[in-house]
């Protein structure tokens, strides 16, 4: 459309100076007949105006607002006088600014435009808006765009509805039914609005005229018997003729509802107050949401002013919208059947596993009272990584602990070797128990601990576990250990005593056998002899030989048990030996005791002398000094004996098997009751220490009665 020409508008205001003029002359009773007109139209016009679902705004050639409707404030929140002078292009979504300022800008030379765009309300919210935009020359002499626009969000918001409604009917169900309310919501407020809007307009007649005749709703004024005496636009009517003006309103609605029309327009005239009605147009079929808003003149109502929108299509999304809801309610009541039928199994599933945890509960406690009545240890651990995740009270008693701290720890913690655990797990895994299983653990501290234990496979509050009990036999294997190294040491001393003996027949053999042999030779040589002379050299020899054999046996006899050992004792014999050890290899021994007993068995005797025998000849062999020490203590049923020097010493760590000296020493002393300890490191000397009690338990067995039957 083509903006009007000068000539043209010069015409309409000629046609209007002289309707004015005409007016004037009908009221010449008036003072002012112009002012009386003017105030007429004007508050008929800010009624519309008030009464209107839009806002109205006028923008000039550089996109800034001139004027803008109060009801600004209402429908977007902010102050329309702080928005005077600013751009209109401010508010707008930035995706819609350039469609707009083309728009604008198109509207100055074609006279007209119309736009959907976006607009931010004070809340932060985007509002969609319908502007239709028409050119006019204001009174100041400027080119503006007058500018209608409709907050169309909630109509675009059910379109977007009624499309989601379509893609996802069963799972928007809800969702949908919240859109809906929440679109009534919003309409209510739109209507409390627009009520807010009607008693805010206000704006010059031409200024009202133009915001009527461009506006998108049909705007109507009626009279106390529903002829309409004004129509903005009979074509927007849908089916309303050009010609209404005078025929009656009610001749345009189905009889049904007329009577709801009639009472909300007499609810008006009768007090004053403003309603809301829907009806359909007969001709055309088109429904209509039609405000009523009173026209008070003199203090009285002489007219109401009827403003309709066009809801066809809300209608149609809102009918359509029930169908899918009644579909959705229909699918509803049959997935909650499926459902009732699927609780039901559901019951019957959880009864029978209610029985059977019973049943497991039963057993669980059945073995638990098992297992922690049992004397052996017992626990179960997890599968994959050894947590214990049961013990019973005989391991936490056996580990000194508490059954909390323990089924935090992991039986790997007490594996001296981990591929010990690999392999027992493979066996596990391979034959699904291991009975007899004997296995090195360790104590919390790392001492040793030997198991005899039994595992099985089992499944435990849902994983995969190990069922274990085992026996220590850590006495066990000590006891075999000692027992291996008692024979060891018996082998060893068998041996040393085969050696000694036969050492002792070469000596005799060598030694006392010949010495006697030669004396035997000379006395026969004597007994032969021609002369004396050679008989008296003969028997000196002879004399002389066995002198030899009885020397060389008395020493023989004294290696193997000195007879002053039988003789005098223990004591005197270890005097004698101290004082052949200085004769013979120069070593100066220091004797002290206090010995109260005056004599011991003879083997216990035998073994004193053979330990300060030994250890004397490891100093004169190895300590590389010619001075020691020996002690004799009787304290206490015990005899404390001790053999110090101060040599160069060793490690006892590092003394080789073959060398059975001090092993001999501490054997002898276990072998009757006691104990030897060896101190030694190098360059400090050593000494041995050996305690033996005094009393022979032998001895004392044999001293006690026989026992005899009843």
């Amino acid at each position: 459309m083509k903006a009007p020409t000068s000539k043209q508008l010069a015409a309409e205001n000629a046609e209007l100076r002289a309707r004015l003029a005409a007016v004037e002359a009908q009221l010449s009773d008036s003072r002012d007949a112009r002012s009386v007109l003017s105030d007429a139209e004007l508050r008929r016009y800010r009624i519309l105006t008030e009464s209107s679902f839009d806002v109205v705004c006028e923008i000039d050639a550089a996109s800034r607002f001139r004027y803008l409707s109060p009801n600004y404030r209402d429908v977007l929140g902010w102050n329309p006088d702080a928005m005077l002078g600013h751009s209109a292009l401010e508010r707008l979504h930035p995706d819609d600014r350039a469609a707009a300022a083309e728009q604008i800008e198109r509207s100055f030379v074609t006279g007209w435009g119309k736009l959907s765009l976006r607009v931010q309300h004070d809340d932060g919210e985007w509002r969609w808006f319908e502007c239709i935009g028409r050119r006019f020359d204001s009174d100041e002499g400027d080119a503006r765009v007058l500018v209608i626009s409709r907050d169309v969000s909630d109509r675009i918001h059910v379109q977007q509805q009624l499309i989601a409604a379509h893609d996802d009917l069963e799972a928007r169900v809800e969702q949908r039914t919240n859109e809906l309310a929440e679109a009534n919501a919003r309409l209510l407020d739109e209507i409390a609005e627009r009520e807010r809007a009607e008693r805010q307009l206000r704006d010059s007649e031409e200024r009202l005229r133009r915001v009527i005749e461009n506006a998108p709703d049909v705007v109507l004024t009626l009279d106390r018997d529903g002829r309409i005496m004004y129509i903005n636009s009979p074509l927007r009517a849908g089916g309303v003729d050009s010609d209404a003006v005078g025929t009656c309103a009610y001749e345009y609605v189905p009889l049904e509802q007329r009577a709801r029309m009639k009472g909300v327009i007499d609810r008006a005239f009768a007090t004053g107050e403003t309603g809301e009605y829907e009806v359909m147009v007969s001709s055309s079929g088109d429904w209509y949401r039609t405000r009523v808003g009173p026209v008070v003149a003199d203090g009285k109502v002489n007219s109401v002013v009827l403003i309709s929108a066009n809801v066809t299509a809300q209608k149609k999304s809102e009918e359509e919208l029930r169908k899918s809801q009644q579909l959705l309610e229909r699918r509803i009541i049959e997935r909650t059947q499926q459902l009732a039928a699927a609780n039901e199994q559901l019951r019957l599933d959880i009864l029978r596993r209610e029985e059977t945890e019973r049943q497991l509960r039963e057993s669980e406690e059945r073995f638990r009272a098992m297992a922690e009545a049992n004397p052996v240890p017992v626990f179960i651990s997890r599968y994959s990584d050894g947590r214990f995740l049961y013990v019973n009270e005989r391991l936490v008693e056996m580990l000194s602990t508490t059954r909390e701290k323990l089924l935090t720890q992991s039986t790997t913690e007490f594996y001296s070797r981990p591929e010990d655990r690999m392999q027992l797990m493979r066996a596990l895994s391979r034959e699904g128990q291991v009975k007899d299983y004997e296995l090195k653990a360790k104590w919390p501290d790392g001492s040793p601990l030997w198991l005899w234990v039994s595992n099985r496979r089992i499944a435990y509050q849902g994983e995969s576990a190990v069922l274990t009990s085992f026996l220590d036999i850590t006495e066990r294997k000590r006891d075999e250990e000692r027992l291996k190294h008692e024979r060891t040491v018996l082998k060893q001393m068998l041996e040393l005593q085969d050696r000694d003996r036969q050492l002792t027949a070469y000596e005799i053999h060598d030694g006392m056998v010949q010495d006697m042999t030669g004396a035997l030779m000379y006395l026969d040589a004597g007994r032969n002899a021609r002369t004396n002379r050679e008989r008296m050299h003969d028997l000196n020899k002879a004399v002389t030989l066995l002198q030899g054999a009885i020397g060389e046996a008395r020493r023989l006899i004294n290696g193997l048990r000195p007879p002053i050992l039988d003789e005098e004792g223990v004591v005197p014999a270890v005097q004698h030996l101290v004082a052949d050890l200085k004769n013979l290899v120069g070593l100066k021994v220091r004797l002290k005791h206090r010995v109260e007993t005056e004599r011991f068995s003879p083997a216990r005797e035998n073994t004193i002398y053979r330990v300060v025998q030994e250890a004397l000849t490891n100093v004169h062999r190895h300590s590389g000094i010619r001075a020691a020490t020996v002690e004799l203590i009787e304290h206490d049923h015990m005899l404390r004996i001790a053999v110090r020097d101060r040599g160069v010493g060793f490690d006892p760590d590092t003394i080789p098997a073959s060398r059975f000296g001090l092993a001999g020493i501490q054997e002898r002393a276990r072998l009757f009751g006691g104990q030897a300890t060896i101190r030694s490191k190098p360059g400090k000397g050593t000494t041995i220490l050996v305690e033996i009690p005094i009393d022979d338990p032998l001895e004392q067995v044999a001293d006690e009665p026989t026992a005899r039957p009843l």
